[in-house]
């Protein structure tokens, strides 16, 4: 078993650090050696969370002295000299892949949350404690509205915290971060408009300074050497910020709410869990992207990623699978839905991608209306997936396929595709040929 010493210098105590769970069976041992180096002139005493010894010498001896009179009286480890940071960074490499439950409570700005509120025991959305009438218990002083979630974290990635680097630091802080905004992506989901972005909360964890701060606390019974603290840093060098004042969020929280939540804490793993944890990255990431393009595109890729059509579905194929996906069995919806897709998809994503144009060249103005339409599809789809419990994109095909064969869905395409086709013409001039897609 290896240990480090750390020599004692002007008025500071030496440490000889252990692994705290490798010294878990190793009580008996570690009590004999440290009757053994007090009875040769130390001070010493363990550390209550098991991870060594504090001491210092009664007489004045030299760092090799002190290394020979622990391997001495340690006999069982491999004893090292060494600095504090290349004592846990190899301790750090010891017990790198155990995992530690933890509490994780991140700030939140641009945001008013009414009263504390919770989803199931996954995530909690707590009022600033100075306007909150509840009493739910609270673990960080953030002044500031907060949410707070489990979240375990590797031993080795905890203790090299404030030990090895910034952007170590940097790492482990937007591990948290990652984690409180598919938390956020709920309230996103709920609250915010692409017509109203001033109904965007910042981003998690960002501070009005452009800092980031998250606080770790370890849930365990286990007495570890890392305490609850709070870590900051600029962990994200570029960021935004709402300019208003965010949304007001509700204590009403449904049962798609919990099931999604589950999802996005790992709890529930399956294929469509995967595909909706990635394209709500993508829709949090428009929220927060300045141009107007970007934020549509990043829509447009949200869409597709989570609704996996087959790669040789294009055309009205592939626009009539994502509406029957978004209409909610309602022929009358498909036919709006349809016809508004196809728009955005025909005559503003491809123009914008192949062409080159602008929202502006295009006269489209902003862009914030085409972004909130598609946000709407998106959503529906989400609805879709979490109401019928489907897990498999084979599911999702399924019930596309046998939507899109009904007798009204059939009669819907044909009103839509006759009435859209009829009006485009080719490179060449011509008028568009009409062909319907097969189901």
């Amino acid at each position: 078993m290896e240990a480090f010493l750390l020599p004692p210098y002007d008025n500071y105590s030496g440490n000889l650090l252990w692994s705290p769970f490798q010294s878990e069976e190793r009580t008996a041992d570690i009590e004999v050696s440290l009757g053994k180096i007090v009875n040769m002139d130390y001070w010493a005493s363990p550390f209550p969370e098991g991870d060594g010894v504090t001491f210092k010498p009664k007489t004045k001896k030299s760092e090799d002295e002190i290394t020979s009179d622990f391997k001495k009286c340690f006999e069982w480890l491999d004893i090292m000299k060494t600095s504090h940071k290349e004592a846990i960074d190899s301790l750090a490499l010891i017990d790198a892949e155990i995992l530690i439950d933890c509490i994780i409570t991140v700030p939140l700005q641009q945001i008013r949350i009414e009263t504390s509120c919770q989803i199931a025991d996954n995530y909690k959305y707590l009022a600033n404690e100075i306007n909150d009438t509840t009493t739910v218990p609270r673990i960080a002083d953030f002044n500031s509205e907060q949410i707070e979630f489990n979240l375990k974290i590797k031993f080795g990635d905890l203790l090299k915290l404030n030990s090895s680097s910034l952007d170590h630091d940097d790492y482990v802080i937007n591990l948290c971060l990652d984690q409180a905004e598919r938390g956020m992506d709920l309230i996103r989901l709920r609250y915010s408009s692409f017509d109203r972005p001033e109904f965007t909360p910042n981003p998690a964890g960002q501070l009005k300074s452009g800092f980031y701060e998250v606080q770790i606390t370890p849930n365990t019974s286990k007495r570890l050497p890392i305490k609850p603290k709070v870590y900051g840093g600029l962990s994200k060098p570029l960021s935004a910020s709402n300019n208003w004042l965010g949304p007001e969020v509700s204590d009403h929280f449904n049962l798609n709410d919990y099931k999604l939540s589950e999802i996005l804490l790992g709890n529930e793993v399956h294929e469509l869990g995967y595909l909706l944890i990635g394209s709500l990255r993508n829709c949090r990431q428009a929220f927060y992207t300045i141009g107007d393009e970007s934020k549509f595109l990043s829509l447009i890729f949200s869409i597709d990623g989570l609704g996996a059509p087959d790669q040789d579905w294009s055309g009205w194929k592939h626009r009539t699978y994502i509406t029957a996906l978004a209409c909610c069995n309602n022929p009358s919806k498909f036919i709006d839905t349809l016809e508004s897709y196809d728009y955005l998809y025909t005559d503003i994503r491809n123009k914008l991608v192949h062409n080159g144009k602008s929202f502006y060249e295009l006269g489209e103005g902003n862009g914030n209306s085409s972004c909130e339409k598609l946000w709407t599809i998106y959503k529906d789809i989400v609805s879709l997936i979490l109401n019928k419990n489907f897990t498999t994109i084979a599911e999702l095909h399924q019930y596309a396929e046998l939507t899109l064969k009904q007798p009204s869905f059939i009669s819907a395409i044909t009103t839509v595709v006759n009435k859209v086709d009829s009006t485009r013409v080719t490179k060449s001039g011509k008028h568009k040929k009409i062909t319907l897609p097969k189901w």
